[in-house]
């Protein structure tokens, strides 16, 4: 309703998917690729929103131009929570998601079964795996730095670069 409400307000194109199993996050996903028209996909957590575009549009660009199901980067980066996939790859993940922990972590499925997928890798940027920032909320100091954030943006939506200028508040704890 929340998020319904917001689109309302904003007049953002964009539809709703709902879905009863909570904790089967790669069923879930996969019935909305059944609706998706689109060649790619892009997966953000919800956990996860300050989204970097020009990442976003790098990794785009390395799929687009490669015969590949999933986009990584060559290094583990600071962005957590995106998945950009072509849409129908995901019925793999789908096929090997055979118990719950799987079902409920598809990122974990693919990286334990990396075998059954065509992986293209981009190059990951300083700015991809620098400072040890968050960009996820995971705990309620996590929520309180993304309010603290949000407050002084003014924005509707959270950005990378909103989370780098409050760099000095945004370190990891230990």
């Amino acid at each position: 309703k929340i998020y319904n409400n917001f689109i309302n307000l904003k007049k953002i194109k964009i539809k709703i998917f709902n879905y009863n199993k909570e904790n089967n996050v790669t069923e879930r996903i996969f019935a909305l690729t059944k609706k998706i028209i689109n060649e790619y996909s892009l997966i953000i957590s919800g956990d996860c929103p300050a989204i970097d575009n020009n990442f976003l549009d790098r990794a785009f660009k390395k799929i687009k131009n490669k015969k590949s199901d999933f986009v990584t980067t060559d290094k583990k980066t600071l962005h957590e929570g995106i998945i950009l996939f072509k849409t129908k790859a995901w019925k793999k993940v789908e096929k090997i998601s055979t118990n719950a922990i799987l079902q409920e972590n598809p990122g974990y499925a693919l990286s334990i079964k990396k075998s059954f997928f065509n992986f293209t890798k981009f190059k990951a940027l300083k700015r991809d795996t620098g400072d040890k920032i968050r960009l996820s909320i995971d705990t309620m100091s996590d929520l309180q730095f993304f309010r603290l954030v949000n407050y002084h943006s003014k924005k509707d939506l959270i950005t990378y670069s909103d989370i780098k200028k409050f760099k000095k508040y945004n370190k990891i704890n230990e």
